[in-house]
C-alpha cells in the first residue's frame, strides 16, 4: 500500500465516486445532451453523469492496477 494514497483501497474509491451528486444535462426538446467532460470539470463541477462517474471510478481503479 502507498503512503500518500487519500483512497486506501478500490472500495473507498467505489464509495468516493458513489457520493458525488448525479446530474444529467438536458436541453429544450431534447431528452438528453451528450456531452463528455474531464476528469477535472467533472470534479470541479461536484456533479455530473453516469458517463463521469463511470470514467473517474475506471481511473481509480486502474491507479490501484485493477483492470478496469
Amino acid at each position: 500500500m502507498f503512503a500518500d494514497r487519500i483512497l486506501e483501497t478500490p472500495l473507498h474509491a467505489a464509495r468516493f465516486v458513489s457520493l458525488i451528486p448525479f446530474q444529467r444535462l438536458e436541453a429544450i426538446g431534447k431528452d438528453r445532451v451528450e456531452v463528455w467532460h474531464s476528469v477535472q470539470s467533472f470534479l470541479s463541477r461536484g456533479c455530473g453523469d453516469s458517463e463521469d462517474h463511470a470514467v473517474l471510478l475506471c481511473n481509480l481503479l486502474l491507479g490501484f492496477g485493477l483492470d478496469a
